[in-house]
C-alpha cells in the first residue's frame, strides 16, 4: 500500500513538473509578458521575526492550549459523573429504605454515612480544583440537605406519621437532586 502511494506521488510530481514547463514554454511562445531573468533577494528582519512569531504561536496554541483545555474537560466529565453517581446510589438506597421501611437499621446508616463521605468527597474534589468556591452556598446546601435525609432515614417514624416521614425523605431527595444540578452547572461554568 505503501509502495502504491509512493508510485502515485512521483508520478504526480513529475505529471505537475512537465505540465509547467509546458505552460511556461507556451506562455513564452504567445504572449507578449515578459519577465527579468535577475531574481532579486531582498531579507527584511521584520518580515521574518513576524513569521517567526506566528509560527511560534500557531505551536503554542496547537499544542500547549489544546492539551490543557482537552485535560480540563476531561477533569470536569469526570467530576460530572462522580456527582452523577452519587446521585444514582442515594436514589437507589432511599428507594429501597423506602420501600421496605428499613429505618432505623445498622445497613441503613452504614450506607447513608458511606454516601455522606463520598458527597464530601466529591465536594473536596471540586474545591481543591477550583470548580466551585470554597465554602459555597450550594455545597452548603447539599451537605445540610443530605445530613437531613440521614436524619429522617435513621429515625424510625411512628406508624401513624409514616407517609409523613416518606414525603419529607422525598422532598430532601428531590432538594438534593437540585443542588446536585446546580453544582454540575456550576462546574461547567468553569
Amino acid at each position: 500500500m505503501q509502495m502504491k502511494n509512493k508510485y502515485q506521488l512521483i508520478l504526480t510530481s513529475i505529471l505537475s513538473f512537465s505540465i509547467g514547463i509546458i505552460i511556461t514554454i507556451l506562455f513564452k511562445k504567445y504572449s507578449i509578458f515578459s519577465l527579468s531573468n535577475s531574481i532579486n533577494v531582498e531579507v527584511n528582519p521584520f518580515d521574518v521575526l513576524g513569521m517567526a512569531l506566528t509560527f511560534f504561536v500557531a505551536f503554542y496554541v496547537t499544542r500547549k492550549l489544546t492539551k490543557d483545555n482537552e485535560r480540563e474537560k476531561a477533569e470536569k466529565e469526570l467530576l460530572i459523573s462522580y456527582f452523577k453517581d452519587f446521585r444514582n446510589n442515594l436514589k437507589e438506597t432511599i428507594n429501597r429504605i423506602l420501600e421496605e421501611e428499613l429505618f432505623d437499621t445498622i445497613d441503613t446508616k452504614s450506607k447513608l454515612k458511606i454516601l455522606r463521605k463520598t458527597l464530601l468527597s466529591n465536594i473536596n474534589l471540586s474545591e481543591s480544583y477550583s470548580f466551585i468556591d470554597k465554602n459555597s452556598n450550594i455545597s452548603k446546601n447539599l451537605t445540610e440537605y443530605l445530613t437531613d435525609l440521614w436524619e429522617l432515614s435513621t429515625d424510625k417514624p411512628r406508624p401513624d406519621k409514616m407517609e409523613i416521614t416518606k414525603q419529607d425523605i422525598m422532598k430532601k431527595l428531590i432538594q438534593i437532586d437540585e443542588e446536585i444540578f446546580k453544582i454540575i452547572l456550576e462546574i461547567n461554568k468553569k
